[in-house]
């Protein structure tokens, strides 16, 4: 009997092992870490004021706002390279007015934020809205989001009145077949200000996304005010949906059926051809960056038309397809 249990101990011991090292090597890819974007970025939002700006106190209906933020282009602030934010605000026209707010950069999974010294911010930072001679906030780098965290430990924002997180739970969130990390908090210690977007509803952030409130929805807002993320869109996951950020921008329209247009390839160099495997007598594509600025706009006479983007930058953009009166949007990433 005993040589039965040793010979059985012998056929199982490399089969423990086995199990032992697969479990570590999936744990591992599992936890596969996805930066912030650093470029090809939008992010729709849309904010609510409990007073039109339009009446003040003179009428309490609710306003609410749409806009865009996006990242476009690099810039150096104290030897280090930062990537530049700007909201757009979107008109009934469809028109793109853009505003720089800060820049970003991340290092050891922690981002931050440097705001604009512009006196003129366009966008709801309680501590600039309440005191806009508040300028400790500026020529500084402010914690956007930290990444770096396991359950249990705590975040500090020092310049949202000292209000300190800690982490509760880490879980995964499946987002177009790729899986982003979520990390949800309780606040332990705060002066209760109210201008603190980490006390609304939402008390988790998002891997490569941020906030469900908006990039900077934990930061900004006050009292009954508030913002909600529409969507969000980079080169690889666009969240909830691949057809949110289109209407979030404003682009998207009656459509034709998608499957009759294709793109290919896609992603490309800059050089693709455009597929219209239906009838029509009429078409017109309009190409756009993320900032919403036309960058080239084409006729289209044939089922299959070669395209290019070869002189513009890599990165993403979005298309507008009019046939016969009828619009079909998507994306473009040179690479």
């Amino acid at each position: 009997m005993g040589e039965i249990r040793e010979g059985l101990m012998k056929t199982l011991k490399p089969i423990f092992i086995f199990l032992i090292f697969s479990g570590i090597t999936v744990k591992a890819t599992s936890q596969t870490y996805h930066p912030f974007p650093d470029s090809s970025a939008i992010w729709g939002i849309n904010e609510c004021f409990d007073e039109s700006p339009f009446c003040g106190f003179l009428c309490d209906d609710p306003y609410c706002v749409s806009h865009s933020v996006f990242i476009a282009g690099d810039t150096a602030i104290n030897g280090n390279t930062y990537h530049k934010i700007y909201r757009g605000d979107i008109f009934a026209t469809d028109t793109l007015s853009q505003n720089y707010i800060g820049a970003i950069r991340e290092v050891n999974k922690k981002v931050y934020l440097h705001l604009s010294p512009s006196p003129t911010i366009n966008f709801n930072f309680c501590r600039l809205v309440n005191n806009p001679t508040d300028t400790s906030v500026l020529n500084k780098d402010l914690l956007l989001y930290d990444f770096d965290v396991s359950v249990g430990d705590t975040v500090f924002y020092d310049y949202l009145d000292s209000t300190k997180i800690e982490i509760t739970q880490i879980d995964s969130m499946l987002i177009q077949n790729q899986y982003r990390k979520r990390y949800y908090y309780n606040v332990v210690s705060s002066n209760f200000s109210n201008c603190n977007g980490l006390f609304w509803v939402y008390n988790y952030y998002i891997e490569t996304i941020g906030s469900p409130l908006g990039i900077f929805g934990h930061l900004g807002m006050y009292f009954e005010n508030h913002s909600e993320l529409l969507c969000f869109e980079d080169t690889e996951i666009a969240y909830p949906d691949s057809l949110a950020c289109y209407n979030a921008v404003g682009i998207n329209e009656e459509s034709i059926k998608e499957n009759s247009v294709s793109v290919y390839p896609n992603p490309n160099n800059g050089s693709f051809e455009l597929t219209i495997d239906a009838p029509f007598q009429q078409a017109n594509i309009t190409i756009l960056d993320v900032t919403g600025k036309v960058i080239t706009q084409q006729r289209i006479t044939q089922k299959n038309t070669q395209l290019n983007l070869l002189s513009h930058p890599k990165g993403m953009y979005f298309y507008q397809l009019l046939v016969d009166g009828k619009q079909v949007t998507g994306k473009l990433i040179v690479q």
